[in-house]
């Protein structure tokens, strides 16, 4: 004889479904977000892609963006010195503090960074299309930020205190 259902053990097996299916997805939207962004001109990776979105948010500086990213200020001094050579982003001396160096967006990298959205935007019409209604749709988008703002949380907690440097958050 089969044992009744237990709603709480059908719920705990859909989240645990949902999730798996999150992990299984994450790195194919990675490569898919990876191969439109080498359609740009010049080409862009995926965290290059990221830093001209947060310096034209106004995030100006190294340790403004190191601030953001889940990845070492060495990594983000990498990425921007590429973005300097392809010559997206240029540097400026700060006014107000003769050590600190601003960064701001090129002609070309506000071109570059606008060309990366609208083809961006355009493979997230296209996997979405036909899914669902637009009322599901903006609460699908909440919750997929949701869900974002909750792993950046996880893998910030995941730094080694005190370094930026990615470790397993003990002390």
């Amino acid at each position: 004889m089969r044992k009744p259902l237990d709603p709480h053990d059908t719920e705990r097996q859909a989240d645990e479904g949902v999730g798996l299916a999150l992990f299984e997805l994450a790195p194919r939207l990675t490569r898919l977000e990876n191969s439109v962004l080498r359609e740009v001109d010049p080409p862009l990776t995926f965290r290059q892609y990221r830093i001209l979105g947060r310096v034209a948010e106004g995030h100006t500086t190294l340790t403004a963006l190191g601030k953001l990213a889940t990845i070492s200020l060495p990594a983000v001094s990498e990425s921007v010195e590429g973005l300097v050579r392809k010559g997206l982003l240029q540097r400026t001396a700060d006014t107000h503090d003769r050590r600190a160096v601003q960064l701001q967006l090129t002609t070309e990298g506000e071109k570059s960074l606008e060309d990366a959205q609208r083809l961006l935007e355009a493979a997230a019409r296209e996997l979405l299309a036909g899914l669902m209604v637009t009322d599901h749709r903006v609460a699908f988008e909440d919750d997929l930020r949701e869900i974002a703002d909750r792993v950046t949380s996880a893998l910030l907690a995941a730094r080694k205190p005190g370094t930026g440097e990615k470790g397993d958050g003990s002390p």
